[in-house]
């Protein structure tokens, strides 16, 4: 069956929310008129916190450079939890497109 491309539909999502990920793009989907989505792409990706793990000699190349670095620098880098869009965050992502099917088969 032949389709048209109406719109694209992208969304991004926390690990513990993939079934809700998919039901808000179909809902995005439908708004545009759509008669369904098609997904191109979907990666999901988990990110293991690895706290003190940094040593002098992962330290040494920051300290080298003379950045101006605030005691316990390192434990802040490797607390931080990137939130959801950023690198490194644990979740989902998924591409798709919305469609028309076309109706007119000449």
């Amino acid at each position: 069956m032949r389709y048209t491309k109406i719109a694209i539909v992208e969304g991004w999502a926390g690990v513990d929310q993939g079934g809700e990920l998919l039901d808000e793009l179909r809902r995005k989907a439908c708004r545009t008129g759509a008669d369904a989505s098609l997904l191109l792409e979907s990666a999901g990706q988990v990110t293991p916190l690895h706290l003190y793990r940094a040593t002098s000699d992962d330290l040494s190349e920051e300290v080298s450079s003379g950045a101006n670095l605030e005691p316990g620098h390192y434990l802040h880098k490797e607390e931080h939890i990137p939130k959801i869009g950023e690198p490194g965050h644990s979740g989902y992502c998924v591409d798709a497109v919305a469609i028309v099917y076309d109706r007119d088969r000449r």
